[in-house]
């Protein structure tokens, strides 16, 4: 069993959970506790827990924001509806600061200030994991689902906007009508996409990816 009882003193960034968190960890990280920053928010349209949303031009949120911004409260039990109340959490390392101010009866007032350099995060998205390791995960997948993508590099052209195939006859992209799909023209393709594939993914390529698709579609 992993030790668990690793100090804050001798931990490195890359263990340290609100470095990490969103991502796989390596072997070393220990236990840790971390603040998320949260914003009550207002559904838009039905959403479930842990789904990736933003702000809608009405001012409510949903997943076809232009800009997602984080999720639905992942510890919801229930589905919400259009209108429903609830935390948005935001993106781990995307607020520029965070401090905790208290109060005492025998203290005077602290004046409310930005955060410090030292106390800000202004890293940009991390991924301290074995990008070879996750690779291999992904060509390993592809080659076993019902879907017709056959390497890590096709699907990054996906992931990015682009198209595989020949443009005639068979196409490999993301969906024009539903964000929850890569659509196939041309070949066969029913695979649900597990989001452990979008998470080694996130390690192959060194960034978050925002969209991601949970199963293939095709018009074949």
């Amino acid at each position: 069993m992993a030790k668990t009882n690793q100090s804050a003193d001798n931990r490195t960034v890359a263990t340290d959970a609100v470095a990490t968190i969103g991502m796989l960890i390596p072997e070393d990280a220990g236990r840790d506790a971390i603040h998320l920053a949260t914003e009550p928010v207002v559904a838009g349209e039905r959403l479930h827990a842990g789904q990736h949303i933003g702000f809608l031009k009405d001012g409510t949120v949903g997943t076809a924001a232009k800009e997602l911004l984080g999720i639905v409260d992942p510890f919801l039990a229930s589905t919400l509806f259009p209108g429903d109340r609830f935390w948005l959490v935001v993106y781990p390392r995307t607020i520029t600061s965070l401090r905790h101010v208290w109060t005492h009866p025998s203290f005077a007032p602290a004046e409310i200030v930005a955060a410090d350099k030292a106390e800000a995060d202004p890293s940009p998205y991390r991924v301290p994991n074995d990008i070879d390791a996750s690779r291999a995960w992904v060509n390993n997948w592809l080659s076993g689902a019902d879907q017709p993508l056959e390497t890590v590099d096709e699907l990054i052209v996906v992931i990015e906007g682009g198209s595989v195939g020949d443009g005639d006859y068979y196409t490999v992209k993301l969906s024009d009508w539903d964000s929850n799909a890569i659509h196939s023209t041309g070949s066969d393709a029913h695979a649900h996409i597990p989001q452990e594939l979008w998470d080694h993914m996130e390690v192959v390529m060194q960034k978050r990816i925002q969209k991601r698709p949970e199963y293939f579609s095709c018009g074949c």
